[in-house]
């Protein structure tokens, strides 16, 4: 397990946790341990009571199998769950690991170029996130509902935001969801990931690591 450090701050508490994407063209499974964290301290000794914590669902397989055909596309999902009794909620953000954005393995699968607020269909030997119904955080996704038979080609993909450090700042971050109320029995934000490849890629595992970060509002 990959173990992260943590900054609390009082009135704007912060936790993180990985998530492994696979893609799997021709059906290898993977699997990999995931961080979460549950914080509810404030630093340097400030008496305040805000609680949060951060879990995901952990890898997402994405297993993409061509057949007959010369292309496919496949789409998965994680669930996202935040929860705190800070009475103004909090913010959830999404960024990945990779500073390049790629999927890696035997030769590289880049990240879709558009953005959450130009998002469109996955264009081949591609990748990216979606998020349904975000409209009211800017985002360009559309309402869906998406499931497992959505076609990535059909519904509006971004980019995972590159590259992660522990200092980077909310602005090289997505926002993925905003409450402004308390969420003590826990918020679940759904996030898509799909990719659509053609059979110029190589068979084999492709991976990549996309952060979750979660922080109360003032």
């Amino acid at each position: 397990m990959k173990h992260l450090k943590y900054l609390q701050i009082c009135q704007a508490l912060l936790a993180s946790c990985l998530l492994l994407i696979f893609i799997v063209p021709i059906g290898i499974n993977a699997d990999s341990n995931y961080s979460d964290g549950s914080y509810g301290s404030c630093a340097y000794g400030a008496a305040c009571s805000s609680t949060l914590s951060i879990t995901s669902g952990g890898a997402v397989s994405l297993n993409v199998v061509f057949s007959n055909l010369s292309s496919a596309c496949k789409i998965n999902s994680d669930s996202v769950t935040v929860a705190t009794n800070n009475s103004s909620g909090y913010k959830l953000y999404l960024m990945g690991l990779n500073s390049s954005g790629y999927l890696t393995g035997s030769t590289n699968i880049s990240s879709t170029t558009y953005t959450r607020t130009t998002s469109t269909g996955l264009p081949y030997n591609t990748w990216g996130y979606r998020i349904d119904d975000t409209s009211s955080l800017g985002t360009n996704f559309g309402a869906g509902p998406t499931t497992t038979s959505t076609n990535p080609n059909a519904v509006n993909f971004a980019k995972v935001p590159y590259p992660w450090t522990n200092t980077a700042p909310v602005s090289n971050m997505d926002l993925i969801e905003s409450p402004s109320t308390a969420q003590a029995g826990g918020m679940s934000t759904v996030v898509w990931y799909g990719i659509c490849a053609n059979t110029t890629i190589p068979s084999g595992a492709y991976t990549d690591t996309v952060i979750y970060t979660a922080i109360t509002n003032p």
